[in-house]
């Protein structure tokens, strides 16, 4: 993982990001490289994160953020990287998930990293609660 604008985050925020990062990969089962861009500056993002699938870069923005905000967005952008790495996605798709109790389309790409994404910040912060006494919930 290529870090960069690192410097705007806290020591202990830094730590539980690297931490679910590396909890995210696990999970996922990925190990293939990307470059995380974190920011504290609105330009570039259209909401408060994006994955570049032919640059293989994850970008948050991080300003005003709680630190599990934070990670819920990267984790969230990972799981594009584990389907585009995957070949899962073919570009093109909609940034924007469907929303319809009655037809749950497994293939809708940002439904499917919502889920996936929370469903790993839940289990990651259940086990750093209970193996370092930290809740991302308030921190």
């Amino acid at each position: 993982i290529f870090i960069y604008i690192y410097q705007i985050m806290d020591k202990k925020h830094k730590y539980i990001l690297l931490k679910a990062i590396k909890f995210g990969k696990e999970k996922l089962g990925d190990s293939a490289p990307f470059t995380l861009f974190l920011s504290d500056k609105r330009n570039g993002f259209k909401t408060t994160g994006y994955y570049d699938p032919d640059r293989h870069i994850i970008a948050a923005y991080i300003k005003d953020r709680a630190i599990c905000d934070i990670c819920r967005s990267v984790l969230h952008e990972l799981v594009h990287h584990y389907d585009n790495v995957t070949g899962r996605v073919n570009g093109g798709e909609p940034d924007i998930g469907k929303f319809d109790h009655e037809n749950i389309d497994p293939d809708d790409i940002e439904n499917r990293a919502n889920a996936i994404a929370g469903s790993i910040l839940k289990e990651f912060s259940y086990k750093l609660k209970d193996e370092e006494g930290i809740d991302i919930y308030d921190t």
